[in-house]
This record gives C-alpha cells, sequence and structure tokens, in this order.
C-alpha cells in the first residue's frame, strides 16, 4: 500500500475522532475543567487545521487508483449538485441558527428556527455531505473516497454530536429548537411541524450562491488542476 494512502486515512479518521470525542458533553466539560474554554478553542481549531492540511497533502499524492471509472453521468455530478450544496453552505453561514456557535442564544427567540433552518437545523453540514458524495462518486478513485468520505464522516457525526451536545447543555430549549426542526432536510416541513418561507432565505444569499458557484466552475481548474466541465 502507497504510504500516502496511511497518511490520508489516519489524518482523516484524526479529524473526524477529534470532532466526536470532544463533543461528548462529559468529555468536554473535563478537558474545558483542565484548560479553560479559551484553550480548548483554540486546540480543537488547531487540530482541526492540521488534520485538513495533512489529508490535501497526502490526497494531493496518492496515485489514481479506480475502485470504479466515471463515466459522463457521474464525472459531471458535482456541475448538477454544487449549487445545491453551495445554497447550502452559504444560507447555512449567513441564517441565525442555534444549532451554530454562539448563536445559542436564538434558542430564546419566539420563532427559533427560520430562513433555511426551517428546512435542517444543519444546512451548511448538509451543503458539506452534498459535496462529498458527488466529488467521490465523480472521482472513482481511492484517494478520493478518503479524502472526501473524512468530510463526509465528519459531517454526518458532527450533526449528532451537536444535537446531543446542545441538548444536555441547554435541555428544555433545545427541546424546542429540535420539536419545530429537523436534521434531514424537510422532514419537519413533510411532517407540518414547520413550513418553508421562501422570502426568509433571501434574495442576497442566492445571489452569492450563484456568483461563488460559477467561479469556482469556472477556476476549479487552475485552483485543483481538474475540470469539473
Amino acid at each position: 500500500m502507497n504510504q500516502m494512502y496511511v497518511v490520508l486515512l489516519v489524518a482523516a479518521i484524526a479529524l473526524i475522532m477529534t470532532h466526536v470525542v470532544p463533543s461528548i458533553p462529559s468529555v468536554r466539560s473535563r478537558i474545558v475543567a483542565a484548560i479553560g474554554e479559551g484553550a480548548f478553542s483554540g486546540i480543537y481549531s488547531l487540530v482541526a487545521v492540521a488534520c485538513i492540511a495533512a489529508m490535501v497533502w497526502a490526497f494531493n499524492r496518492v496515485p489514481q487508483d479506480f475502485l470504479w471509472v466515471p463515466g459522463p453521468g457521474l464525472r459531471h455530478l458535482p456541475v448538477l449538485l454544487m449549487p445545491l450544496a453551495l445554497l447550502l453552505m452559504v444560507t447555512g453561514l449567513l441564517t441565525p441558527n442555534p444549532a451554530s456557535f454562539g448563536r445559542e442564544g436564538q434558542l430564546q427567540e419566539k420563532i427559533p428556527a427560520t430562513g433555511i433552518v426551517r428546512v435542517t437545523r444543519h444546512p451548511f453540514l448538509w451543503g458539506v455531505i452534498l459535496w462529498s458524495i458527488a466529488h467521490v462518486l465523480a472521482n472513482g478513485d481511492v484517494g478520493a473516497v478518503l479524502f472526501f468520505g473524512g468530510f463526509l464522516g465528519l459531517s454526518v457525526a458532527g450533526m449528532a454530536g451537536l444535537d446531543k451536545k446542545r441538548a444536555v447543555k441547554y435541555g428544555e430549549s433545545w427541546q424546542r429548537f429540535i420539536d419545530v426542526t429537523s436534521s434531514v432536510p424537510f422532514l419537519a416541513i413533510v411532517g407540518g411541524r414547520n413550513k418553508l418561507i421562501f422570502s426568509e432565505i433571501g434574495w442576497m444569499k442566492l445571489v452569492i450562491t450563484v456568483v461563488l458557484y460559477f467561479a469556482l466552475l469556472f477556476s476549479h481548474r487552475w485552483l485543483f488542476g481538474v475540470s469539473p466541465l
């Protein structure tokens, strides 16, 4: 086995585990008690950056060993899915969300879930999931499965970890938010616990998404060495 596969695999596992384990309330509280909230946040961020940097470094050096050879349909899948993925990421970052760091005060609002949060309480992570799946299928090689699969695993585990951590910390306030939202997109809306209000999403977020999409589309070869077209 090429040693870069080992580096990529270890870095991907480390990225997931260093997010999952510290998110366990009992573990997190012990670490924070020992080193303080500021040091915890700083170390947490540095470890994440180091893991991602190692993944990128190894991914750029692994051989292209195909598990399947993507045909035109799979190869162009990111072109079709990335608008939705970017919309979830952009709106997820720009929409007030009690599930986001520093936004917990919104749990006390009369309507705690607005905009894209009505669709899913984890819009950014679902955007990463779509990005990961599209790129795994479009590449078809071992390196892509390990690299993009690492972010896929991190996002899935992150949603569960965030929900559990917030439930322990905020109790009834978080349960009130859970009652009107869903982790799986549109589940709360289909179940009649919420409704989609397009005007809350905001046209500016749509404009940013479109601009970002075409910027990435036409700069992809320059940035990453591969054209999606």
